[in-house]
């Protein structure tokens, strides 16, 4: 079996991407801009040998697996990086407590946020509740 190459170290360095996910993963449910849109940019800010990652998207999973991040069913992984059926793969993610919200799996969507079923966001890190569409 062959690895994939390593991302550019270039790419990895991207400290604008890294504070903009840290600003948006301690408000979830409000609307964050990034410096370079996309999961790819998220992901390489984000994951790295110790993580478990899914991903539904064909095209990021051989990123994922270059950054020596496990690829893993979504049940088990720590990182969801999700573009196509969310919903689907969200309901088997991970969640944590009140009490170890460590133990939950951190979901990253792309998607469009105008219009579309509306979502309630409910648990650790989130004041009461959200809603989002």
């Amino acid at each position: 079996m062959h690895a994939a190459p390593l991302p550019d170290p270039a790419e990895t360095r991207d400290n604008a991407t890294f504070e903009a996910l840290l600003r948006a993963l301690s408000r979830p449910g409000q609307v964050h801009g990034l410096p370079r849109p996309g999961l790819l940019p998220a992901a390489l800010a984000l994951v790295d040998l110790e993580c478990a990652v899914f991903t539904d998207d064909p095209a990021l999973a051989p990123a994922l697996a270059g950054t020596g991040a496990r690829l893993a069913e979504a049940a088990v992984a720590d990182y969801l990086f999700l573009s196509g059926n969310p919903l689907a793969a969200a309901g088997s993610a991970p969640v944590g407590s009140a009490l170890h919200p460590e133990n939950g799996a951190t979901l990253l969507i792309a998607t469009g946020l105008s219009g579309g079923p509306a979502l309630r966001l409910t648990g650790p890190g989130i004041d009461g509740s959200i809603r989002i569409a």
